[in-house]
């Protein structure tokens, strides 16, 4: 989060998060699962937090380490200087993304695979190192009208009615992967039955005729 001045007469949404506020916005990794493919995770996905895995702990022996990181930034194919390469986001399925999170831990980025990410609850010593390295960085952490706007943008995520632009997207992304990608089949597939379920749910016969012929 930004470290400037908000010179804003926020009020109480100027107020600090507190642990219990910030465990609200924290997203699993069976949650990214379902929306790594979809076309608002760009968008919606940054402001949130994560409990990432970054290896084991060094005093416990074979004990993993686990962070509280903010998310960032969701990055395709490249960040920085780093290439990111393609990776099978849900183990053993061959659905496979080229999608990444930056995730912010204190003044520290870095891109992470999804699946490094804890489907489990952050632990109070984890929330207190998380505090400890946003002050050793000089940060400041989220205040009440953040995490207010990161929940509004979860409930969009998982209220979220697709555009004919993301319709046209999706198809031309599942047509390029005719051309060569086609180890993304399976996850292009799977997107265009969502699609077609979820204008089936709003009664668009038209999408839903458009969706399928593209299935074929």
């Amino acid at each position: 989060l930004s470290d400037e001045d908000d010179e804003e007469d926020g009020g109480g949404e100027r107020v600090p998060a507190s642990e219990l506020n910030i465990r609200k916005i924290i997203l699993r990794r069976e949650t990214l699962e379902r929306w790594i493919a979809e076309p608002f995770m760009a968008d919606l996905a940054p402001g949130c937090f994560v409990r990432i895995g970054i290896g084991q702990s060094s005093s416990r022996g074979s004990e993993n380490k686990y962070l509280l990181a903010e998310i960032v930034e969701v990055a395709e194919g490249s960040h920085g200087h780093y290439t990111l390469m393609d990776y099978e986001y849900v183990p053993g399925s061959g659905k496979r993304t080229n999608r990444w999170v930056i995730l912010r831990h204190g003044s520290n980025d870095r891109a992470f695979r999804i699946t490094e990410i804890s489907n489990s609850e952050l632990t109070p010593k984890e929330f207190i190192q998380w505090q400890q390295a946003m002050t050793k960085d000089n940060r400041r952490g989220p205040l009440l009208r953040d995490v207010a706007a990161a929940e509004e943008q979860i409930a969009r995520a998982e209220n979220y009615r697709y555009t004919s632009e993301d319709v046209s997207k999706m198809v031309q992304e599942k047509n390029q992967s005719m051309g060569g990608l086609s180890h993304n089949l399976a996850g292009q597939k799977e997107i265009l039955r969502r699609l077609i379920e979820r204008a089936a749910s709003e009664g668009d016969a038209g999408a839903v005729s458009q969706l399928q012929e593209q299935l074929a």
